[in-house]
């Protein structure tokens, strides 16, 4: 089942309210209004979900007269050329403005939903592989959730730390919960960027329980094999006799072109598995996601785990043969 959400702008009947969040991301009871419209859709059976936000088209706006004046093609900084610059600025406003009856917006909707989903799920192994590769990962502030940022001076925008901070209690809420609960949670609800942040708290929360490991651990590439052994990153990293296993996806838009909305699992990945060295095959692993640990399953060897297995409901994974840690927060 398909929706499509129909979101007004600032409004002049909400100017206090919309002066810096558009209509939907109105806090109500410490969440904004989109939260519940989604979650009633998705509650509903809506999969596929397309939401027209007509707010502030002067970002657009701003975006491309920064980007004309730098081309130099038609204007720059020097000779500036004020008719061609006011011509870009009324393109954009017809472009986006009325979004019911917008042909261009119609047309370009699935191929936003298209790039936007691989874009979201890039996102997740990126953030995967900054916190788990050799070095001291960096996080740009305001990324810690989804980020549609144009360049300068879009990006220049204030980071909303209430948010953030709100976020991090609800998901720290769930740190008592049931092994599997908080992975299912985030991931049943991925788009408002909840999952991501949850990815970040729980590989913090891992580094912080071993820096030996991270720091100084060695680097091993890890082979893969199967149906989709192209669109696996694998590796592992030991130190003094502890390990970590990572499993970062990639290529997405090829990868999810044949798939449909599958986002893991064995109908999308099938017998795609890692091959794991003998030093590491017989350990015991333990979900840094999910708490859970990993066991063989019928017709499956320790020595290669399916990446469908690996993953679960999660579209990246982690494993640490470091002792169970106790679920504090960050």
């Amino acid at each position: 089942m398909k929706a499509v959400i129909l979101a007004a702008g600032e409004g002049a009947r909400m100017g206090p309210f919309t002066a810096s969040v558009p209509k939907v991301m109105i806090p109500v009871g410490n969440r904004p209004i989109l939260e519940y419209v989604v979650r009633a859709l998705v509650e509903s059976g809506v999969q596929d979900l397309l939401m027209v936000v007509g707010y502030r088209r002067e970002r657009i706006q701003a975006y491309m007269y920064k980007a004309a004046k730098e081309g130099t093609a038609h204007t720059s900084c020097i000779n500036a050329n004020q008719p061609y610059e006011e011509a870009v600025a009324y393109f954009v406003q017809r472009l986006l403005e009325h979004p019911e009856q917008n042909a261009f917006l119609r047309d370009f909707a699935p191929f936003a939903r298209k790039v936007a989903r691989s874009g979201l799920f890039n996102s997740l192994s990126q953030t995967l592989l900054k916190l788990t590769c050799p070095g001291v990962p960096d996080i740009y502030q305001g990324c810690e959730l989804w980020d549609f940022s144009l360049v300068d001076p879009d990006n220049r925008r204030p980071v909303d730390f209430d948010l953030r901070q709100s976020l991090l209690k609800r998901l720290a809420a769930l740190d008592g919960a049931d092994a599997g609960t908080p992975v299912r949670e985030v991931a049943g609800h991925w788009q408002d960027g909840r999952i991501k942040l949850f990815l970040i708290r729980r590989l913090l929360a891992a580094r912080r329980a071993d820096p030996g490991l991270f720091e100084a651990g060695d680097y091993q590439p890890l082979a893969i094999e199967g149906w989709h052994a192209e669109h696996v990153i694998a590796f592992a990293r030991q130190y003094e006799g502890r390990a970590l296993i990572v499993v970062a996806p990639r290529w997405f838009v090829d990868l999810y072109a044949e798939n449909d909305e599958t986002q893991v699992g064995e109908a999308i990945w099938g017998d795609t598995h890692l091959i794991l060295p003998e030093t590491l095959a017989e350990r015991e692993w333990l979900n840094l996601l999910d708490k859970d640990s990993l066991l063989a399953a019928p017709g499956e060897t320790a020595a290669r785990p399916l990446v469908a297995k690996l993953m679960g409901v999660f579209p990246v994974a982690a494993y640490s043969t470091a002792k169970r840690q106790d679920k504090t927060s960050v």
